[in-house]
C-alpha cells in the first residue's frame, strides 16, 4: 500500500515541472516518477515510487554530485510552508523519528535530521 505523499499535481508545481513517468499505464501511486530542478549551477533530482516507499534524490553542482540520498522505507512525504518558504519533507527511520528537507527558492537546500 503506498505511503501518504502529495498528489502528482502537487509534485509538478512544487518542482516546476512535469514528471518522467515510468510506465504510462500504470497509476502514479504504484508508478515510478522523476523530476529534476535547476537553478544557476545547482541541480536537484528526484524519483519516487510510493508503492514501494522509495526515493532518492541527488544534489549537483557544477556537473558534480555532491550530496544523495536513497530511501528505501520512509513514512510520508509531505510539501509545507514555512517563513514563506515551500518545503519537501520526508520522513522516514522506524517511528519515522528522522526527516529529510528539500527547498528549491531561493536557493536549493538539502538537509537531513536522523
Amino acid at each position: 500500500m503506498p505511503v501518504p505523499t502529495p498528489s502528482e499535481d502537487e509534485f509538478a508545481f512544487f518542482f516546476e515541472c512535469e514528471p518522467d513517468v515510468k510506465d504510462a499505464d500504470v497509476p502514479w501511486p504504484y508508478n515510478t516518477l522523476s523530476y529534476t530542478f535547476q537553478v544557476g549551477h545547482d541541480f536537484i533530482s528526484f524519483t519516487i515510487s510510493p508503492g514501494y516507499s522509495s526515493l532518492s534524490i541527488s544534489l549537483n553542482q557544477n556537473g558534480r554530485e555532491m550530496s544523495r540520498a536513497d530511501l528505501n522505507s520512509f513514512s510520508s512525504v509531505e510539501i509545507e510552508q514555512e517563513r514563506g518558504r515551500e518545503m519537501l519533507v520526508v520522513r522516514f527511520g522506524v517511528n519515522a523519528e528522522s526527516s529529510l528537507w528539500l527547498t528549491l527558492k531561493p536557493e536549493i537546500r538539502l538537509a537531513i535530521e536522523a
